[in-house]
């Protein structure tokens, strides 16, 4: 248990805590075009979403998330390497049980570049 002035692990930098990006936990809370963060949020989809499995969507939430911004890869100072890591590791193992993953954009309705 952690005494007070005990560092939270949990804690990354700049103090923002790992579980406290708004951006990634606004996709539990309600759907990310409603989102407050950015003007042009994009859908990244649902866990229910019939017209694909489950393990797509996983993939975009991952990426999301935890590796890009749309801009392009996020910076090591919002998100820490560790955490990348583990993310990388995740769809690592989506790929392998659903390759077809990696034909997918990363926004529904978003044409491929």
């Amino acid at each position: 248990m952690l005494k007070s002035g005990d560092s939270n692990p949990l804690v990354g930098y700049h103090g923002k805590g790992i579980l406290n990006d708004s951006s990634c936990l606004s996709h539990f809370r309600r759907p990310v075009a409603d989102s407050p963060d950015s003007a042009g949020a994009q859908d990244v989809g649902s866990l229910t979403d019939s017209a694909e499995p489950p393990l797509v969507y996983s993939a975009r939430l991952l990426c999301h998330c935890f590796l890009l911004n749309g801009e392009g890869l996020r910076p090591d100072r919002d998100v820490r390497v560790s955490i990348k890591s583990l993310a990388l590791a995740c769809l690592s193992h989506i790929v392998r049980w659903y390759p077809q993953c990696l034909a997918r954009t990363l926004f529904i309705g978003e044409t491929g570049k």
